[in-house]
């Protein structure tokens, strides 16, 4: 038995479809002539048409005898029958995934009405985060005046703030006055501070959260040293304090004082001896200088008269 292989199949298909392409040749030839006779024949016409006697006679056209005879291609038999693949059977069932029921409700988070009032925080001072849960004092320094001479006088003022979110224990302001400065007096918008031995201090005990306490000390300048600096600090016996800032410090400038202008003495104008301390010093001084003038006068001519009559006399001899 002969392969049936790809080859050969198409070659017996391209015979089948030559085959089929000459029948249909065949067929159209042998059909056309008669079809266009009918085709004249039943036209409808109002008058008799006449039949054309120059229209060539039908010839047959002989049937061609070498056309090969249709050969009966044997199927292939050993083409492999088609199976059926069993659908798979064990493919798991679409399971239904529950709805978690256990998601916690939501709820509405109320807005908080306890917030604090902002309050004006002095330009002047640095803005702190606060601490949370903590007590953390801290202190800031100024003063009125940064040029200073001698004799005049000075304020400090001391801040002090609680910047951590409980309250500070037994906070204790101190400043020790500098030489160069005498004190003058002190006050504070809360307590007493006291002067002891060229110390101003100020007991405030608990310190509230962002509770601020201004503490102002008035001096004078005695002396002017190449260095005018003034410290404060504070101490606490909190346990989160941060040292760092419990102590600030300021500096002031001095300046010489400008030596006294030269006092310029007038010279006074010349006067007359006062003898009577009256007022009629004055017309008695005239008097005696008018006499005295009469008597040189007189003098003068008496002198001249004693040289003409001695001059006479040397004549006369």
């Amino acid at each position: 038995m002969i392969p049936f292989t790809p080859f050969l199949k198409k070659s017996c298909l391209a015979g089948l479809m030559l085959v089929v392409l000459l029948i249909v040749v065949v067929l159209f030839f042998t059909v056309t002539p008669s079809f266009a006779q009918h085709t004249f024949s039943l036209t409808p016409t109002g008058e008799p048409t006449e039949i054309p006697t120059d229209i060539p006679a039908a010839t047959n056209t002989p049937f061609p005898t070498d056309v090969p005879a249709a050969t009966n291609t044997p199927f292939p038999t050993d083409v492999p029958a088609a199976t059926n693949t069993p659908f798979p059977t064990d493919i798991p069932a679409a399971t239904n995934t529950p709805f978690p029921t256990d998601i916690p409700a939501v709820t509405n988070t109320p807005f908080p009405t306890d917030i604090p009032a902002a309050t004006n925080t002095p330009t002047n001072l640095p803005t702190l985060t606060p601490l949370v849960s903590e007590a953390d004092p801290w202190i800031k320094k100024r003063v009125d005046k940064t040029k200073v001479a001698l004799g005049d006088v000075v304020t400090y003022s001391i801040v002090v703030v609680n910047r951590g979110s409980t309250s500070a224990t037994d906070v204790v302001v101190r400043d020790p006055l500098p030489l160069f400065l005498t004190y003058m007096s002190a006050g504070s918008t809360r307590g007493t501070p006291s002067y002891v031995g060229g110390v101003v201090a100020l007991n405030l005990g608990d310190l509230q959260p962002d509770e601020e306490v201004v503490l102002t000390i008035q001096a004078r300048i005695n002396s002017m040293p190449n260095s005018m600096i003034n410290v404060a600090s504070l101490t606490t016996t909190s346990k989160t304090d941060n040292p760092t800032n419990n102590e600030d410090r300021i500096s002031i400038l001095t300046v010489e004082a400008a030596p006294p202008a030269a006092r310029v003495v007038p010279t006074p104008a010349p006067r007359f001896p006062n003898t009577g301390g009256s007022a009629l010093a004055i017309p008695s001084l005239w008097l005696v200088g008018g006499a005295g003038l009469v008597v040189a006068m007189l003098s003068l001519v008496a002198l001249l008269l004693a040289l003409r009559s001695r001059r006479a006399r040397s004549i006369s001899r």
